[in-house]
């Protein structure tokens, strides 16, 4: 077991399983958005105006959780805890007590929800909480395993942990589309500790809400540890928490467990699949003859490098090029666990969902990629400047060179 430093406490444990809005990241500005782009396109479905419009918006809140005056979040109220489908029911009991058949107010909430998902980009609005990537990278390097809890769906929680650049320290996501009970009962927790090969006992339930506490202590962790980075004040907190930090980041790892034989070599091999991927295509003429690099890591050491030439075509397409064979070659390595990197804004925020493919010569590709990395445990990709990128870039360019 890892020893981790969390206020004044020290905790044992095997596995930290971590709640993600108001945890992980900001939850009012990503949800605040999400619940008034909700709440308007169920109005304009309404076809209402005047004063009816503005009943049936505050209404609407209402049911969400959110004061209709202040647009504060209820802590404990629908949007704050409740899976979306649970939060569907009570805007579409809202809209029946205003005197809408019930049949015909739950379309229009599932219409008006779908409807929301498609213009709000949440992952632009994701806010991490200060110092993430780090805590993450140094509770793995501890030996302690991650999981996530949210009531979130399955596809949500996964998108952000991509966006943050934490997917790949991540072992399991239980999530509120996958999991027949929800917060505060204890099964989110069984299920992830489950997955995780640990007791309840050997594990840590971190959270910024009330049920986040209760859903640990039902489930028999070995701590309850609340952050004040999410909507619950501290008085709220408190008589439920082991201990209340301002964040996450106060968490820290004392010392590193030390693993028995069995954990060692499943530690080492873990390290053996865990590779860094950094890519990198261009053209000369855009379009223009091309080439594409992929540099390969294990941990420092470099085990493969790839500088190919394409053809001609255009800097986007190379760039895709250059991730697909870079990722082939990780499979062919047995890499299971990749951390990619590229200097290309356009691919990263196109794979993290930040941006949408328009592009009819892309989509293919950004679909090939998709594929692939569904053959690997975890993957994760983010932006880097060229000057960090210079082995790939370089490779590139000898590709491009071959031509002659």
């Amino acid at each position: 077991m890892a020893v981790l430093s969390v206020g004044e406490k020290e905790i044992s444990a095997k596995a930290v399983i971590f709640d993600k809005d108001g945890t992980l990241i900001l939850f009012e500005p990503l949800w605040l958005e999400v619940a008034k782009t909700r709440c308007r396109e169920i109005v304009r479905a309404l076809q209402v105006d005047g004063e009816r419009e503005t009943v049936i918006s505050r209404r609407l809140l209402q049911t969400m959780g959110i004061n209709p005056d202040t647009l504060r979040i209820h802590p404990r109220g629908p949007l704050a805890i409740a899976p979306r489908s649970e939060d569907m029911l009570a805007v579409t009991t809202g809209l029946f007590l205003q005197g809408y058949n019930w049949d015909e107010a739950r379309e229009i909430v599932h219409r008006g929800y779908d409807q929301a998902d498609r213009l709000v980009d949440k992952i632009a609005l994701v806010q991490p909480v200060e110092g993430l990537e780090g805590i993450f990278s140094a509770l793995r390097a501890a030996g302690l395993k991650i999981a996530i809890a949210s009531t979130d769906v399955y596809t949500g929680i996964e998108a952000t942990l991509k966006k943050l650049g934490i997917a790949v320290y991540v072992d399991c996501i239980v999530s509120g589309d996958r999991t027949p009970r929800h917060k505060p009962a204890p099964d989110m927790v069984l299920l992830a500790c489950e997955a995780l090969g640990v007791e309840p006992a050997e594990a840590v339930m971190v959270g910024d809400a009330p049920v986040d506490m209760i859903m640990g202590r039902k489930a028999g962790v070995c701590a309850a540890i609340g952050v004040l980075t999410g909507l619950t004040p501290r008085e709220q907190l408190a008589p439920l928490a082991d201990v209340v930090l301002s964040s996450i980041a106060e968490i820290a790892v004392c010392r590193s467990g030390t693993p028995s034989d069995g954990e060692r070599e499943t530690r080492n091999q873990a390290d053996v699949q865990e590779l860094m991927l950094y890519t990198d295509g261009g053209s000369r003429g855009n379009p223009g003859p091309a080439g594409i690099g992929a540099a390969i890591y294990r941990g420092e050491t470099l085990v493969a490098e790839i500088g190919e030439y394409i053809g001609e075509t255009t800097n986007n397409i190379a760039e895709y090029r250059a991730l697909i064979r870079g990722l082939e070659e990780c499979r062919r390595l047995g890499g299971t666990r990749i951390k990619a990197f590229a200097d290309s804004e356009l691919l990263v925020k196109q794979l993290n969902g930040q941006y949408k493919v328009k592009n009819a010569g892309l989509l293919p590709l950004f679909q090939e990629v998709q594929w692939l990395i569904k053959g690997f445990a975890a993957f994760s990709i983010a932006h880097v400047l060229r000057g960090k990128n210079k082995v790939a870039d370089a490779l590139a360019n000898k590709g491009m060179d071959a031509r002659k």
